[in-house]
Parts: structure tokens; sequence; C-alpha cells
């Protein structure tokens, strides 16, 4: 439980809060959410465990519900063993860390797995449609959709701690391919960059801000007691 609230400003009163009351899901998170009531402010708000986004079906990477790393067995690609690349090339770090995410479209596509188009053998549990949408939002959350302005994509280069140069030359590379493929390698190819352990999580979800996805991310750290408005500043230049 965090110690205040998001709407708390300098020099306003303690916040009181009380668990309002445990919200179910039938998707997301396998345990209800908590809704919580700030009396000293009047407002209501949902603590959601660090890798999702309000709403999300999945989080951005995979996490335990105390923000930490998974450990123990680890994912492998379907067709590699772990701590090795796939035959058609995607790490099995990668699916360590993205197996299950709204990245999981990205992973099955950069090995030319597309999802189902019909249920004429069996009743499949991933579909061509949203395989396509997970492809879009992904390919917008790292920078690479096309007609991305020149600051947005800046932006999305310093907070994911990426070349900007990198980005645009994968942009290019969707507009090129902009098959399913296409799109999932050029995805991989941004994920594989990716650095920092679980603070990979509040970065790409700070994205999903910049680019209108969902509202501006809050998190709380327990260690230190704050509420952290993301992201940081970086140190040094990255373009």
């Amino acid at each position: 439980m965090p110690s205040c609230c998001p709407y708390a400003g300098p020099g306003d009163p303690p916040c009181v809060l009380s668990i309002l009351h445990r919200r179910p899901r039938k998707t997301g998170p396998r345990f209800p959410v908590t809704v919580v009531q700030c009396r000293t402010h009047g407002h209501g708000f949902t603590l959601y465990p660090p890798s999702y986004a309000p709403y999300a079906r999945q989080p951005v990477l995979q996490l335990g519900p105390d923000g930490t790393s998974v450990q123990g067995e680890k994912a492998s690609s379907p067709s590699g063993a772990a701590g090795m690349e796939s035959s058609k090339g995607v790490s099995a770090g990668l699916w360590t860390d993205f197996e299950g995410t709204l990245f999981h479209a990205a992973l099955d596509a950069g090995e030319g797995r597309p999802w189902a188009r019909d249920s004429l053998e069996e009743i499949p549990d991933k579909w061509w449609p949203t395989q396509g949408r997970h492809l879009g939002l992904a390919v917008r959350l790292l920078g690479l959709a096309e007609g991305f302005g020149a600051r947005l994509r800046e932006s999305i280069a310093q907070v994911l701690s990426v070349d900007l140069l990198f980005l645009k030359d994968q942009e290019h590379w969707v507009r090129d391919h902009p098959g399913y493929r296409g799109l999932g390698c050029a995805v991989c190819r941004v994920l594989s960059l990716l650095k920092g352990g679980a603070r990979r999580a509040r970065d790409l979800l700070f994205c999903g801000y910049l680019v209108g996805r969902w509202g501006r991310p809050l998190h709380w750290d327990p260690q230190r007691k704050i509420l952290e408005h993301l992201p940081f500043p970086r140190p040094g230049p990255v373009a």
C-alpha cells in the first residue's frame, strides 16, 4: 500500500488511505486488483502490478507481482532451448522476458508463426486479428510507427535508452517490410537492446503514455516510500 495518493500536492495534509474494494479481473493479473480511496483528497484510484497498464490484458514484461524478475523455470522459445537462439533467430532471452506479454505476438511473428485464421482443426487461443493489433501497438510503443514526429521518436529513444538512429533504421525497415514478420523482426531487435531489469516495464509503460495509449504511469517505491513520476533523467546523450 502506498502512503500517499496520486492527487497529493506540496503542502497538502497527509493522505488517509483505505481499501475501497478488490475488483476481480477476467483477464490480466491473476488476482483481484485493489481499489483505494483517499479521504483527504476525495478520490479513488486502482493499484496495478508493476508491468500492467490499466485494463490491459497482458503485461509489457514478465515480472512478479512485487516487481521482481520471474525466477525459477525459465521459458524457452518453441524451437530452441533456454540460453540459446532458436532456429529462426529470436533469442530465448526474449522469450523468457516477453512470452505471455503484449510483445508475444511480435516474438511469434519474428519466427514466422502466424496466429490462427480459422478454427477448422481446433479452437485456438491466439487469433490472427489479435496478433495484428498487438503488433501495431508494439510498433507504436517502440517508436517504429510511420508518421511519428521527430520529437516523439526522440523522446521514446531517450526513455528506452536506445540510439535514435537505430530506431529510425527500424522504422525504415518496417516501412519496407510491412508484413507481419517484418514488423515482428523490427520489434524484437529493439526489445533485445532494452536494459535495466524490472525498470524496462516502467519505461515501456511510459512510452505508452507518450503515444497516447494510456495515462501517465506512477510508480510507488516501497523502499523509499515515494511516488515516482516517470521517467527519470538519463545520464549522457543517447542520439
